[in-house]
């Protein structure tokens, strides 16, 4: 039985000192039955000069278009290819020569299998190889729905892309979240724990720019839920210095009162139809005239705000006053002791919620560019496989951030919480401010994400 044809597509935009290695990487497969199509979207380096280099060669063959970006050049490169299944390179990246082979041998074994993907090496621009991607093993039982593959260097069945209706373009990043999630409720997803890939981070990545991949996640996610419906209450509780005396509820951060950037927050998310304060404090309480009717303001009991009892029953209390008709699905809970979260991140939180279909989520951040230590048997053991960087994902160690809960209402109101997953943020938000004096010194906090 004769192989099937498989076309690799490379997108290529002004990447003429990397783009020769891809293409070589790709016409040298020990799989032969190979196409190899260069989409050149509009480059004006000295991109075209190499392209033409490679154009008398058997099955290689170019676009050059004017600049329509990435999502629509992938939808263009399928559109155009000849194979059954497609594999989409960047013009920086380049793979092992058995890639090809290697993934084929997988997909093949069922025709469920609608997309596979491997493990990958993260390269500089000189091609030292930086860490190891490990991405876990498919199962249904350890799934993360929203931490998708790679968005290249995947095999695709071609049918099932056309099935799905090819790549958003609405969107112009995080295209591999998108196929994620149209692939996985449809067909299998299966993985190879091989590096197959050698994905290159030289600071121009497009995945590089934080806020428009939260936003872009939001598009795929909320095209994904259009059909959910869910009400859903945002809780912002305070103790103020009464019973905190090192509350910073009131203190200011850019001419702002710090519990005001949090409320703030909240109002311009629009998943969220109500936004409730519950707080003993007056001066808090007098603090939130400027919101009048955009928010609602639950006095609490005095004995349910000591430092020793949770917000709990507080939380509950104000839900169930202000909840005339009926209960919300979803909770929001904000603390504003994290002041650097975002409208953004809390969509992202609630999406997802309910994408995962998990009882919780929290805002985290990967510390994976620190080593951690525990004590074993009175030894200092680092964890991690080796010293330096945690490079495996099943390795990587969270910190909270952003202050953020997500949570579904019911399974807190019976304390029936069990499985919880993550948002994501970045490192501004996993600034805390626990005393008044942390604040003399945020001018000397430095962020990169």
């Amino acid at each position: 039985m004769t192989n099937p044809l498989i076309t690799i597509y490379i997108l290529n935009y002004n990447y003429q000192n990397y783009l020769e290695k891809a293409i070589l990487s790709a016409i040298n497969q020990t799989y032969k039955e190979l196409e190899v199509l260069v989409i050149d979207d509009g480059s004006t380096d000295k991109s075209k000069e190499i392209i033409n280099k490679y154009l008398n060669r058997k099955k290689i063959r170019a676009i050059f278009q004017k600049n329509k970006g990435l999502i629509k050049s992938c939808n263009i490169a399928i559109r155009a290819s000849k194979g059954e299944f497609v594999f989409r390179l960047d013009a920086d990246d380049y793979i092992d020569k058995n890639a090809i082979s290697i993934l084929y041998n997988k997909i093949k074994i069922n025709k469920n299998i609608g997309l596979v993907y491997s493990n990958y090496f993260v390269i500089d621009k000189n091609n030292n190889i930086q860490k190891l991607e490990f991405k876990k093993k498919i199962s249904s039982k350890n799934i993360q729905k929203i931490f998708p593959a790679h968005g290249a260097c995947s095999l695709i069945r071609k049918k099932y892309l056309y099935e799905v209706g090819l790549y958003n373009e609405k969107i112009d990043r995080q295209d591999g979240q998108d196929i994620w999630l149209k692939f996985f409720y449809r067909y299998r997803i299966e993985n190879v724990e091989l590096p197959l890939f050698y994905y290159r981070m030289h600071g121009k990545n497009i995945s590089e720019n934080r806020v428009k991949i939260d936003k872009a996640k939001n598009i795929i996610f909320n095209n994904f839920n259009k059909n959910v419906k869910k009400k859903i209450y945002c809780i912002i509780p305070a103790r103020g210095t009464k019973f905190n005396l090192n509350d910073i509820a009131l203190y200011k951060i850019e001419k702002k009162k710090i519990i005001h950037l949090t409320i703030d927050c909240a109002l311009e998310c629009k998943k969220i139809s109500k936004v409730i304060i519950t707080t003993p404090d007056e001066k808090i309480i007098n603090s939130l005239k400027k919101y009048k009717n955009k928010i609602f303001i639950h006095k609490r009991k005095k004995n349910f705000s000591y430092e020793q009892f949770s917000f709990r029953n507080s939380i509950l209390e104000a839900i169930k006053k202000y909840s005339k008709f009926k209960l919300p699905d979803i909770i929001v809970i904000l603390t504003y002791d994290y002041p650097w979260k975002n409208s953004i991140q809390i969509e992202q939180a609630i999406n997802n919620l309910i994408v995962s279909k998990t009882d919780k989520i929290i805002g985290v951040y990967p510390e994976n560019s620190k080593n951690f230590y525990i004590l074993k048997n009175s030894n200092l053991v680092q964890i991690g496989n080796k010293p330096g960087i945690l490079k495996f994902e099943k390795e990587i160690i969270f910190s909270s951030a952003g202050g953020i809960q997500v949570l579904d209402y019911k399974k807190y109101l019976n304390n029936n919480v069990k499985k919880t997953g993550v948002v994501v943020l970045d490192k501004k938000a996993t600034i805390k401010i626990e005393h008044p004096n942390e604040l003399k010194n945020l001018d000397l906090i430095k962020f990169s994400n």
